[in-house]
């Protein structure tokens, strides 16, 4: 293994290393599901050479040049649930949540109809990012487990290598913001978690042990419960496209297109080991991001009904805030009174009690995330129907962090990490209508999307982690999703020659996996993490989009 950690902390000189977010959060950030109209969503979104409704700039900003209304205003609502199922340490346990929202809105118009030359632009919303999770699991660990405290206990010793000693006079809150102090160090001392072996500094070691002669022997967790994994939020694209026709043969189109995330994360995480001793750890983070970002493409129409098309999207550059809390505690007779709170177990023996909580915090920084090249064909058989294929490339290994100066330098450790442990996407869409009649259709469409982690990460979820994933903020959980897939139906009834409604149905599936903490392998420290938490999330949703020609 990398040994991953020794570059990180040796970073841990500026601030924002520690508090922005961390790789695995990265990937999840760059994500793009299926959202946009009914029509759309119901033919999985092949229709990077269809084009004809607005949500088509999503996979070709070309597809606006097929617009055939004068004018046409859409609005798309979804509606549906999300079920978690969890399974970790011998148990599993299922969360649900419904869901209803505003998928889309959109404006287009269409001038020169029927001339050499015509041109179209529209302007219009789309929800193509959701990150609704919710996890709650526990069970007993196993045997000779590490704990959190010890993961804190390795970070703390790993950063006194690259910064000189760190007195415990120096792990209080008035040191939050010091340069020279991690953050979670902090929260582990103040909770009571880790300790020194001596006054003046580490190495640090966790709490939880007992004495065997002259030393203190960790002991690892007896169970463990992530209490709470609470996810929610979007990704909106809003669209500005323009589109040409050229003699119905040629058609090019360019998008401007400015994204906003909001995501919100609420954890908490237990330990408990020999009765009465257990640790405790609380996060809040909220994220906002805007970004902005563009499209080039064309469709070609070499013989009628026959369109192939080829389309380049641009990375996104963000602008992005973190905002985070933490809060941790523990319960254990090895710790000292000096600023604990005395409590009496059962037997009338002192048992000591401590927690802290961190100032709420605030870190500004940019990302990019990576481009992406859509090539698809399509055949439209007449009055009868249409066949779409559409496939995506992307190299999630390119997502990068800068400062708010975009000096990449700051997240080198960062930026090398996810290059290192993601590798490329590719996604395949298919989509099928069939009319019949000319005021209806029946569509049906699938989606793949294959698994971007590198082969490393992915040899064992049922084991420790085998690298080590950088976190950030004072959040030592993180999460890697495996490809998505999505099997889609839906149908359209043209209500009069300007009005029509479109419905979708999506059942989309995706399987993630969680950590607790990461791993720590270096010649000086070994933790290994609990093996991962395995989500397989399902979603049903359906769409409804009603639009007006005028």
């Amino acid at each position: 293994m990398k040994l991953k950690y020794l570059f990180t902390l040796a970073a841990l000189a500026v601030p924002a290393i520690v508090l922005a977010q961390g790789e695995a959060a990265v990937q999840q950030y760059s994500r793009q599901d299926l959202g946009g109209s009914a029509r759309f969503q119901s033919m999985a979104g092949a229709f990077g050479s269809l084009g004809g409704d607005f949500s088509s700039v999503q996979q070709n900003p070309a597809g606006i040049a097929l617009m055939r209304a004068r004018s046409e205003l859409s609005l798309t609502f979804s509606g549906g649930s999300v079920k978690d199922n969890a399974s970790w340490l011998g148990n599993s346990n299922r969360m649900s949540k419904g869901l209803f929202k505003i998928d889309g809105i959109s404006y287009t118009s269409s001038m020169n109809r029927g001339k050499k030359v015509g041109y179209s632009f529209g302007f219009g919303m789309n929800r193509n990012g959701s990150f609704e999770r919710n996890i709650s699991v526990g069970g007993l660990a196993p045997d000779r487990s590490y704990s959190v405290a010890d993961f804190i206990a390795g970070i703390t010793t790993l950063a006194e290598d690259n910064i000189g000693k760190i007195a415990p006079d120096n792990l209080g809150k008035s040191n939050a913001w010091n340069k020279g102090i991690p953050w979670f160090p902090i929260l582990g001392y103040q909770s009571g978690m880790i300790n020194p072996t001596n006054k003046n500094g580490g190495p640090y070691h966790t709490r939880f042990t007992y004495k065997d002669g002259n030393r203190l022997v960790p002991f690892g967790p007896r169970s463990a419960e992530l209490t709470q994994y609470r996810e929610s939020g979007d990704i909106l694209n809003i669209d500005f496209s323009f589109g040409l026709n050229v003699q119905e043969t040629f058609y090019f189109g360019a998008s401007l297109t400015y994204k906003s995330i909001f995501y919100k994360l609420r954890s908490g995480y237990n330990e408990s080991f020999m009765k009465p001793d257990y640790l405790f750890i609380q996060n809040a983070l909220e994220t906002d991001g805007s970004g902005l970002g563009g499209s080039l493409g064309m469709i070609v129409q070499p013989v009628q009904g026959l369109k192939f098309g080829v389309a380049y999207f641009t990375p996104t550059w963000y602008y992005m805030r973190d905002r985070y809390i933490g809060y941790a505690e523990s319960r254990t007779p090895n710790l000292t009174p000096d600023g604990g709170y005395e409590i009496v177990d059962k037997d009338g023996k002192p048992v000591f009690f401590l927690k802290t909580e961190s100032p709420e915090g605030t870190t500004d920084y940019r990302m990019k995330t990576p481009g992406r090249f859509v090539a698809s064909a399509s055949y439209i058989f007449q009055k009868i129907g249409l066949l779409s294929f559409d496939y995506e490339y992307r190299k999630v290994g390119q997502n990068r962090l800068s400062d708010t100066e975009y000096n990449y330098n700051v997240y080198k450790d960062i930026n090398d990490a996810v290059r290192d442990d993601f590798g490329e996407e590719h996604t395949w869409r298919v989509g099928l209508e069939v009319k019949p009649s000319v005021r209806s259709a029946l569509r049906a469409g699938y989606m793949y999307r294959t698994n971007p982690l590198n082969k490393k990460l992915t040899e064992n979820f049922e084991a420790p982690a085998p690298v080590e994933i950088i976190t950030g903020t004072t959040l030592p959980h993180y999460t890697l999703f495996e490809g998505q897939q999505a099997f889609t139906f839906g149908g359209g009834y043209r209500i009069t020659p300007k009005l029509y409604m479109d419905v979708a149905m999506i059942f989309a599936s995706q399987k993630s996996h969680t950590y607790t903490f990461p791993s720590i392998n270096t010649p000086k420290i070994k933790v290994e993490s609990l093996p991962a938490i395995n989500v397989d999330s399902k979603k049903f949703s359906a769409a409804l989009t009603i639009g007006y020609k005028f």
